[in-house]
């Protein structure tokens, strides 16, 4: 398990997304688990404007748009991607339990997401540094699991026309103003090669917003909420 990509094989281009789904939730369990941390071990110049350790109300900010992508990835996960690769791997036993081992897995992370959600909600500073932590190690684990077992799965199993349906579902699971916060928030702190592929998806005018106003705009609220982003 670990804050960083998994060992990755060559892949089709559309991979792309997902390999970068993945290092943006990754990317975000490191940031709310050193700000959890901050609320009950606060380093110096760590304190609020109140005194007290840490900015929970920085981490409810982040914790709300972080829980919020994954849920629409892994719903979107359950309802198109895995069965897809089960039409192709009902003869095997190996694979078919592998597919249940991921839904397992996202049934799993619901309760640890409910207990984050109670945590915050009653401004449990323990409970918060707690809950994150039992969260994000469970999901890197299942990241890590995913990419190097599930993922060359599907690459050998889901044609470009399933992928097709399992992007378009994301994005109606995201909702209808996906792109312009979704956008930025994936391609924080991606490498140029990931970013490039990313936005060339995108058709030229919504580009040329990412440039102009999706990403200063996100770039804006990082700075309001700087006890998370680092």
């Amino acid at each position: 398990m670990s804050v960083h990509a998994a060992p990755r094989t060559p892949t089709r281009p559309h991979l792309t997304m997902m390999y970068a789904i993945h290092d943006a939730f990754r990317r975000d369990a490191a940031l709310l688990m050193y700000a959890a941390q901050e609320l009950t071990e606060p380093g110096p110049g760590a304190t609020g404007e109140n005194g007290t350790p840490g900015d929970l109300s920085a981490i409810k900010d982040h914790w709300v748009r972080f829980s919020g992508y994954l849920a629409a990835h892994q719903m979107t996960e359950d309802i198109v991607l895995w069965p897809a690769v089960r039409a192709h791997c009902r003869a095997n036993a190996w694979h078919m339990r592998l597919l249940d081992a991921m839904e397992d897995d996202h049934s799993r992370l619901l309760p640890l997401t409910e207990q984050v959600d109670d945590a915050l909600a009653g401004d449990d500073r323990p409970a918060v540094r707690r809950s994150t932590e039992d969260f994000c190690l469970f999901l890197l684990a299942h990241l890590d699991r995913e990419e190097m077992e599930a993922l060359p799965l599907v690459l050998a199993t889901v044609t470009a026309e399933a992928w097709a349906v399992f992007e378009r579902e994301q994005r109606r699971q995201l909702g209808a103003a996906w792109a312009a916060d979704f956008y930025p928030w994936l391609l924080d702190g991606a490498p140029e090669d990931t970013r490039r592929e990313a936005l060339r998806r995108l058709p030229v005018a919504r580009r040329l917003a990412f440039h102009a106003l999706w990403r200063p705009r996100y770039a804006q609220r990082l700075r309001r909420c700087a006890p998370v982003a680092g």
